[in-house]
């Protein structure tokens, strides 16, 4: 009994620590990134650029503005709310990694929004015509929602 509470806390730290560590290099890059101009590369028909760009656009592809930029994430964490009240909290601790990721990437975004009233993307990617951007706190809620959508699959 004790040796299975033990690895419940080691395995709880350890994503806590892993939500965290990711949480902070975003805060950190999207801080840098205004000191370091824009540079980029193309490789063939792609093209890969890291600066600061401002969006209000999700993924900077599907426009959305500030206002439901700050509703989507509280409307997600009203939803979250719910599941721990009707006694559905064990979807979200089955996935406590995944589920850490996608919260702590969220959190990223918004104090984004509030503070800045726009997210700071830093990363450009560019295949053809289209051009995707997006940050770290992207990137952890993508990952998050992919590792949960697998988990379901097996």
């Amino acid at each position: 009994m004790r040796t299975m509470r033990h690895s419940g806390i080691t395995q709880l730290l350890r994503y806590s620590t892993t939500g965290v560590i990711a949480l902070l290099v975003d805060r950190l890059i999207k801080a840098l990134v205004r000191y370091i101009p824009p540079f980029g590369a193309e490789f063939y028909f792609v093209h890969v650029g890291f600066g600061r760009v401002m969006t209000t656009n999700i993924f900077g592809v599907v426009p959305i503005g500030t206002a439901f930029g700050l509703l989507l994430p509280a409307l997600t964490l009203f939803v979250l709310f719910l599941f721990f009240l009707r006694g559905r909290a064990h979807l979200l601790t089955r996935f406590p990694l995944a589920s850490g990721l996608i919260f702590l990437g969220g959190l990223s975004n918004v104090y984004d929004r509030v503070m800045f009233g726009a997210v700071t993307d830093v990363f450009r990617l560019g295949v053809g015509g289209s051009t995707l951007v997006f940050n770290i706190a992207d990137g952890m809620i993508v990952y998050g929602m992919i590792r949960i959508l697998i988990t379901q699959q097996t």
